[in-house]
């Protein structure tokens, strides 16, 4: 499988319902490597993830089926919170993935904005928490958060993420991750968690000058990019057009 070499000057590089259709070309899934640097966490103890040498099944599977694997490297960090307890279900779910995946130009775009972020501020990563996610994780997530505000119902729809087209992820620091307002999936914080109602949380107080500030930030690094932002999550990015893609089973 060949490398996809990552150079600063040269990057090659909405959960919702309408059913899929046949996929558009893909580059074949070759991984997008960037210059790996150490994993570094702050006080939230996120654990770091360091992928066993050999892909799993399913990650063979992604791989054989077009999507890119996206690697750590300047301004860009990954922690797959489903590849571990510390998600809103409380256990692991991705048992055979501990990698990112996305679709090649999903993929190429993340880097990109992983490099423009570098550019604004060198000592701030992309931590990106979840990439591809196949329909049968979408299904765990549906039984444990029936809410179609937050997750994707499998039985009538599919997410981004189920086409290897969507990422989540926030602003993080070797220090940790940086004021968002909200965690990421903190599903009790209702309003606080959308793009719509932000402007006015930020005008009325309801989200702190650092919170509005770097959710904006990575939205400009995000949307430079090429990604579009579901409103109603600040961490739910689109980088490719779903319905041109297969659904993961």
């Amino acid at each position: 499988m060949r490398s996809m070499a990552f150079f600063s000057g040269m990057i090659m590089v909405l959960a919702c319902s309408e059913p899929a259709s046949k996929p558009g070309a893909a580059l074949g899934g070759q991984p997008v490597h960037a210059v790996p640097v150490p994993l570094e966490h702050g006080p939230e103890k996120v654990p770091a993830l360091k992928p066993p040498a050999p892909y799993t099944p399913l990650e063979r599977r992604l791989a054989a089926a077009g999507l890119t694997e996206v690697t750590p490297g300047p301004g860009l960090q990954i922690n797959l919170v489903y590849a571990t307890d510390g998600n809103f279900t409380g256990r692991v779910i991705y048992k055979e993935l501990h990698r990112c995946f996305l679709r090649p130009e999903a993929a190429q775009k993340l880097l990109a904005a992983a490099a423009a972020l570098s550019v604004k501020h060198p000592e701030w990563v992309l931590r990106v928490v979840d990439c591809a996610r196949p329909l049968s994780v979408q299904r765990i997530l549906w039984a444990a958060h029936p809410n179609p505000a937050h997750v994707a119902n499998p039985e009538t729809g599919t997410s981004s993420h189920n086409h290897g087209c969507a990422v989540d992820l926030t602003l993080a620091t070797g220090k940790g991750a940086l004021e968002m307002g909200t965690e990421i999936d903190e599903f009790s914080a209702g309003k606080r968690l959308t793009v719509k109602e932000e402007e006015r949380l930020c005008r009325t107080g309801g989200l702190s000058a650092a919170a509005c500030n770097n959710r904006r930030l990575l939205r400009t690094v995000m949307t430079g990019a090429g990604f579009v932002p579901y409103e109603g999550e600040w961490w739910h990015f689109n980088g490719c057009d779903r319905d041109r893609f297969d659904l993961i089973p």
